[in-house]
């Protein structure tokens, strides 16, 4: 029997099979407090509400008609079968009951038990939705793909180089493409390779890949390091570096990492950015030799004694882990049907 004390919310019943009397009788000898709802405006406007739901058994369908939940659910079904049961779990349905099993105590144990799924399930998805968010903070584009090539995640880096189109795309059907036919043969070829379609367990350790993917009028050359994306989720995480991305690196963690002043931190990051000395004299408005002067410090201060060294310390430091990419809207393209094979 449930705590009453856990009974925050009232249980919602809600019948879409024959008569609830059964329910009724052992939510009312469990003490279980409920509202009964009838109609399917009602059930849908319960969304939130932890729900005991009466209906039939689905048989082996994919997808229950089941109404919109966003709270724990219980099912109790008429003539369960091990099938219904699979595809109601499947359907997000958060336990599923026998109605013949139905007691008062069998009743609350099965609500308590589709409480503790529901909130496990929303605290993995929180967890899931943050890792997902650090990706995004990485400095080169990541894709997730299974063993097919279809797309499961892009962080921010990857979905613009996708919405960009130049060079990768998305299909309608969620497929990874390039933009040139023989480079997604080559691609789709790499991802069943590292995900262990085509690899033989040959003991020498990770299977990886990389490839160079090229935009269809050349001017423009993403390099690709694919790996597996690990045995709970069989596919590939795609690293690929865009020599065309822009970013804009924190003045305020350079200066708290190497200890450089706010003007000494500013051309650190131009300077990571591809820009010369020159060119980051005009843009400031200062003279060229004043500019050295400053560059000279951040030698003495990273313990470095040429640009190369400097670019190369900020490029492989903790910095730009946490840069992310200058907004660039991507161009608007309609999404690509699978290029053929060139």
């Amino acid at each position: 029997m449930l705590d009453q004390d856990s009974m925050s919310t009232s249980i919602v019943l809600a019948t879409l099979a024959g008569d609830p009397a059964r329910l009724r009788a052992a939510l009312d000898d469990a003490r279980i407090p409920y509202r009964l709802l009838a109609t399917p405006t009602q059930i849908a406007q319960a969304a939130d509400a932890p729900m005991v739901l009466l209906l039939n058994d689905p048989g082996s369908q994919s997808s229950p008609d089941l109404p919109p939940r966003a709270a724990a659910t219980t099912a109790v079904v008429k003539d369960l079968t091990a099938e219904g049961e699979e595809a109601l779990m499947r359907a997000g349905v958060n336990e599923v009951v026998a109605l013949d099993d139905v007691t008062p105590s069998a009743l609350a144990r099965a609500i308590n038990r589709a409480r503790v799924r529901h909130a496990m399930a929303h605290d993995a998805e929180g967890s899931r939705r943050a890792a997902y968010g650090m990706l995004d903070r990485l400095p080169l584009a990541l894709i997730l793909t299974r063993p097919d090539g279809r797309i499961v995640h892009a962080n921010a880096h990857a979905a613009r180089l996708l919405a960009d189109g130049r060079a990768l795309t998305r299909t309608r059907e969620g497929l990874l493409v390039a933009a040139r036919g023989d480079d997604t043969a080559r691609l789709r070829e790499a991802i069943a390779a590292v995900a262990g379609e085509t690899a033989s367990n040959s003991g020498d350790g990770v299977n990886e890949g990389a490839i160079a993917v090229r935009s269809r009028d050349d001017d423009r050359t993403l390099s690709v390091i694919l790996v597996p994306a690990g045995p709970a989720h069989p596919g590939a995480a795609l690293f690929i570096a865009d020599p065309d991305a822009d970013y804009s690196i924190s003045d305020d963690r350079l200066m708290s990492l190497y200890g450089l002043t706010r003007s000494e931190a500013q051309i650190v990051a131009r300077l990571a950015r591809g820009l010369t000395l020159e060119e980051i004299a005009a843009t400031r408005g200062q003279q060229l030799n004043t500019i050295r002067t400053q560059v000279k410090s951040v030698f003495r201060k990273t313990n470095t004694r040429r640009q190369s060294d400097v670019i190369k310390l900020v490029l492989s430091g903790p910095a730009v882990i946490t840069a992310m990419p200058a907004a660039r809207p991507p161009a608007a393209r309609p999404v690509a049907p699978e290029p053929a094979a060139e």
